[in-house]
């Protein structure tokens, strides 16, 4: 999420004005709410933000247009301690809000502390998917699909 190169001399306001037509579903409510959430600054420029905020002002544009499915790449990666945590609980509060997230990460373990339903993909062939069972160990699952890959290949 957070390589979006947007205009380098653009004001973050400037942004948003062009973006926000794009969208018939723009909620200004949203928009505000997760501005303030995330601490944007409108009068600054992408250039001047750290990754963290980069990531966090790509889902302020998503959210705002009431996006009802994100896909998520790796996208606590760059992140500090804080960051990881307050995406990984709002990233957990999109399904009671209605939002289906689909969550690309090689952090196993924080697949497990996000998704309820899990595929692992080994090859560019979908090896295994089902429901994620409290207790689990994805690893040894990802492992098990892995070696199963090798032996077929």
């Amino acid at each position: 999420t957070g390589a979006v190169n947007y205009y380098p001399k653009k004001r973050i306001r400037e942004i948003v004005a062009v973006t926000r037509p794009f969208f018939d579903s723009w909620d200004e409510d949203s928009y505000k709410e997760y501005r303030t959430l995330f601490s944007i600054d409108e009068s600054k420029l992408p250039s001047e933000l750290s990754y963290g905020m980069r990531v966090k002002l790509n889902l302020l544009l998503a959210l705002s247009h009431r996006a009802e499915i994100l896909i998520l790449d790796e996208p606590t990666n760059g992140l500090d301690p804080v960051g990881i945590e307050e995406l990984r609980e709002l990233i957990r509060s999109f399904p009671e809000k209605g939002i289906t997230v689909i969550l690309s990460s090689h952090i196993l373990s924080e697949v497990q502390q996000i998704a309820d339903h899990v595929g692992i993909i080994a090859g560019g062939v979908l090896g295994y998917e089902n429901e994620l069972c409290t207790g689990e160990n994805l690893e040894q699952l990802f492992m098990d699909v892995v070696k199963r890959h090798h032996k077929e290949v």
